[in-house]
């Protein structure tokens, strides 16, 4: 099954590739971000980062899940815009604030395995710019977790868009991504609006339901390192990532 999996991902990872030269031979400008790898044909990498800070609606109030830490795993393919395996966890002081009533949470919080893509954040006016990195279940569902605390049970759906922070366009032994709100205390995801291989979406949404009800976002600074070799995201147009 295994091999199977990894068949289907390579196929899509051609026809990702293939699509993203269709878009440059459609257009002098167009480009769309891609993986390149200094060998072999994926590279694991590790992820870590503190405070991840979930908010969520309750009742007309903002309330919050933290944790102190995070930390995962993936494998992102050459020459193509997907990571996956994409494991994460959530823990150390994990707590759900409602107001001022506070509780722990079971730990760690364990996401179902995702999948990562890279696209251009769409900025007002519909212009892409910046480097987005999406998370979505890779099971098909739109269900990440439901987390279990005290004063009740939140389950997480839909989509997570963050920035990727450059340096582009030259080997590197890691990344940032940053996952914001608007104004970094609301239940608003920031970037909701997304490029996917020319495929506009402006609907990208997170939301909760249980203790918490309706929109989501997710403020978190991640730092994915590399394992072993550089990699490097191109965002040139097709035909000059090597």
């Amino acid at each position: 099954m295994r091999f199977i999996r990894l068949l289907g991902l390579a196929f899509f990872a051609t026809l990702v590739l293939s699509a993203v030269g269709a878009l440059g031979a459609g257009s002098a400008s167009a480009f769309h971000p891609l993986f390149l790898l200094l060998k072999g044909t994926e590279l694991s990498f590790t992820v870590s980062g503190r405070d991840p800070t979930l908010r969520g609606e309750n009742l007309g109030a903002t309330g919050t899940i933290l944790c102190n830490k995070v930390e995962g795993s993936g494998a992102i393919l050459a020459k193509s815009t997907l990571a996956h395996r994409v494991h994460l966890r959530f823990f150390e002081k994990c707590e759900q604030t409602v107001g001022t009533n506070k509780a722990t949470c079971k730990e760690p919080i364990l996401p179902k395995l995702a999948l990562a893509e890279l696209g251009l954040l769409l900025l007002p006016g519909g212009h892409a710019s910046d480097v987005a990195l999406r998370l979505a279940p890779d099971d098909g569902t739109t269900v990440f977790t439901t987390v279990e605390c005290l004063n009740g049970n939140t389950t997480v759906e839909g989509e997570i868009v963050g920035e990727v922070i450059g340096p582009f366009n030259t080997e590197v032994a890691s990344a940032e991504v940053r996952f914001e709100s608007v104004g970094k205390n609301s239940a608003t995801q920031l970037y909701k609006s997304i490029d996917l291989l020319g495929v506009e979406d402006t609907n990208q949404h997170l939301s909760v339901a249980g203790a918490f009800g309706g929109e989501a976002a997710e403020d978190a600074k991640v730092t994915i390192t590399f394992d072993g070799n550089n990699a490097e995201i191109c965002t040139k147009e097709p035909q000059n990532c090597p």
